[in-house]
């Protein structure tokens, strides 16, 4: 098996951190289509697939904001993660926002300090 290489993004779903220290949010590289179906009729954004008329380039997101492909995969290499989890990961991240602001996954700018967080048990 012959390592990634660093300037060729591959379209998956990873893990990352903003931070040093910080936690975990979640990353993906993916192709979006926007591809005229039955003559133009309906034009949705789907994920590319070999049918479509169109090759668009790579994009990036990270914690649900846009970042270049190429920016984000020197930092996700090895880091993969499945569909699933990404989608859980981005519904907490969201959910810890608007319920419990004080959670380090709706601060993922900032550094974790184990100190100032409630013990688990």
């Amino acid at each position: 098996m012959t390592a990634p290489r660093i300037d060729a993004p591959q379209i998956g779903f990873f893990r990352t951190r903003l931070v040093k220290g910080g936690p975990y949010v979640p990353a993906r590289i993916y192709r979006p289509c926007h591809c005229t179906v039955n003559g133009g009729d309906a034009n949705t954004e789907h994920p590319w697939r070999d049918t479509c008329d169109r090759f668009p380039p790579l994009q990036g997101e990270q914690d649900g904001k846009p970042i270049s492909a190429f920016a984000l995969w020197p930092r996700v290499i090895g880091s993969e993660i499945t569909e699933a989890e990404y989608r859980f990961m981005t519904a907490d991240a969201e959910w810890c926002r608007a319920h419990a602001p004080q959670e380090p996954a709706a601060n993922p700018g900032q550094r974790l300090d184990l100190r100032q967080q409630p013990p688990i048990w």
